[in-house]
């Protein structure tokens, strides 16, 4: 699973739209029932964003998605805002400030900010979304 959702070719195969949402779905339910495994699926998370780069945007919305859920469902705080930061998505990579990952950063940034941990955050951790939300 982590090999094809983090190789770069993967995403130009006809089979990569029936399967990478199974993958994500079943990486989420991975989180879910396996606690140990959480930081396991969160790395492949990241993984698959780097591989997705500015392609392929729904993959990485599912991506970003499934991320919220493992960390409001799997207290998984740290270890998501760590790898959102280091996963290679940024606003600017479509070129301008309405761009489709910005708009998917936004999204995040604002499912965050609705949950109740966002309070317990250190100002480095909000500042850092307060960024992506703009």
């Amino acid at each position: 699973m982590r090999g094809h959702l983090s190789a770069r070719e993967y995403y130009h195969e006809a089979s990569a739209s029936t399967a990478t949402p199974a993958y994500i779905r079943l990486a989420t339910a991975i989180a879910h029932h396996q606690p140990d495994l959480i930081h396991v699926v969160i790395e492949m998370f990241e993984c698959t964003l780097r591989a997705l780069g500015s392609q392929r945007v729904e993959f990485s919305r599912l991506v970003l998605d499934a991320t919220i859920t493992v960390m409001r469902d799997c207290h998984a705080v740290d270890q998501c805002m760590a790898m959102v930061n280091n996963s290679g998505v940024r606003r600017g990579r479509d070129g301008h400030r309405g761009s489709r990952n910005g708009a998917l950063l936004q999204n995040y940034a604002n499912a965050w900010a609705s949950m109740p941990e966002y309070n317990q955050l250190n100002p480095k951790e909000i500042a850092f979304l307060q960024e992506v939300a703009k």
